[in-house]
């Protein structure tokens, strides 16, 4: 008897549900797409639990028929802070808050002004004058 290859319960779970069957002596297939989220890893309220599996689930159909996608808290984290960091530089945007500043190229043999840098900086309301390493 041959070892049979270890595999999740979740792919399991797919390859069982992507058997034919017959219904009817009509032959049908179907695929699923699950979404997993895993507790405690995620400590969420049972509201947030299941909005994380339905976003792992969406995840795994964006990557096609047949799939599964386990949620990762610490990437949907790092996720929300990125997008929140974004929504800040965008509003800065609007509300006139980057300011563009011009720095001249020298020719330090001849000292002469060959040109210009144009550099971007953030006149932060709370932090002060940013430049774009300290961007969020």
């Amino acid at each position: 008897m041959s070892a049979m290859p270890s595999t999740t319960p979740c792919a399991r779970l797919l390859q069982v549900i992507a058997m034919p069957y017959k219904i009817a002596e009509q032959p049908f297939t179907i695929s699923a797409s699950i979404g997993v989220t895993l507790y405690p890893n995620d400590d969420a309220n049972p509201d947030a639990l299941l909005r994380h599996a339905d976003q792992a689930m969406y995840i795994a159909k964006q990557y096609g028929r047949n799939r599964y996608h386990l949620f990762d808290p610490e990437h949907s984290r790092r996720l929300q802070s990125r997008n929140a960091a974004q929504e800040r530089v965008v509003r800065a945007l609007h509300q006139n808050e980057l300011v563009l500043y011009y720095q001249p190229k020298v020719d330090m043999r001849h000292g002469t002004i060959i040109g210009a840098e144009a550099l971007i900086r953030w006149q932060h309301p709370q932090r002060g004058l940013l430049s774009p390493y300290e961007f969020p």
